[in-house]
């Protein structure tokens, strides 16, 4: 699904992990949903799942605290350790994708039945990864890549992909950038175009690339003095012309 999408770097301009800028920690969208407690299982293609344990919708006010986890105090400690050596580059999922994994597959319904149970979780996780995005920084990763997979437009309805999905991605961009902690939020441009369709991010700015697109977003890094966005393209291209520096729109950044 996403690795085929017109958003992915091309295989030819990919970048090869054993020779890339950036140092990358092995990420497969499960392991903030392991972090709250979630077993896994392996799947027929090498990958892994997650066993929801988020059941029923009674149990969506007590999804347990990232920043109580002790493998997520583990993975930071990490990243402090190998972002000394080589500039790093984390990953992480927005929080609808985070409930989706976390949740049964009744989570469709209760958009419908629980509306505002379904908000107030997702608001509570927006809480949560902001904390955690913000605590990869401290760490000292130059770049996180943030990803939200399962918001899928098509799948959820126009006006519940707003309403969860879209509003779910702000709250937490929000959380973030009011840190103001230096580093490049990288947006997958698969998840989240959408939020410049609807008005709620714009172009800040963009800038010609010299060298590699991950020299680029090195630099950015490096020069920033809060967070700043970053998007458009995939964070593992090679080469490009221009990188593009998001906004949150005036009009929305306290809505």
């Amino acid at each position: 699904m996403h690795n085929n999408s017109v958003y992915c770097a091309k295989p030819d301009n990919a970048v090869d992990n054993e020779t890339g800028l950036f140092q990358r920690a092995p990420y497969n969208f499960t392991d903030e949903a392991s972090a709250l407690g979630a077993a896994l299982r392996a799947t027929a293609s090498g990958f892994q799942e997650v066993i929801p344990f988020i059941k029923t919708p009674e149990q969506l006010s007590r999804v347990p605290r990232l920043s109580e986890s002790e493998q997520i105090k583990n993975s930071l400690a990490r990243v402090r350790e190998l972002s000394g050596k080589q500039p790093f580059m984390a990953n992480a999922v927005a929080p609808y994708s985070l409930l989706s994994m976390i949740a049964s597959a009744k989570l469709m319904t209760w958009l419908v039945r629980y509306p505002d149970e379904t908000r107030a979780a997702l608001l509570f996780l927006a809480g949560e990864l902001g904390w955690y995005i913000s605590g990869l920084f401290a760490a000292g990763a130059k770049v996180v890549s943030l990803s939200d997979p399962h918001a899928q437009r098509e799948l959820v309805g126009d006006s519940r992909f707003k309403e969860f999905c879209v509003n779910s991605q702000m709250d937490l961009l929000k959380q973030i950038l009011k840190t103001k902690i230096k580093g490049v939020l990288h947006l997958c441009p698969y998840c989240f175009t959408p939020l410049e369709e609807y008005g709620l991010l714009g172009i800040k700015g963009t800038k010609g690339v010299n060298e590699t697109y991950e020299y680029a977003l090195l630099a950015a890094a490096e020069n920033a003095n809060e967070t700043v966005l970053i998007g458009r393209q995939c964070p593992h291209t090679k080469q490009t012309d221009n990188i593009y520096y998001l906004s949150i729109k005036e009009d929305h950044k306290n809505g």
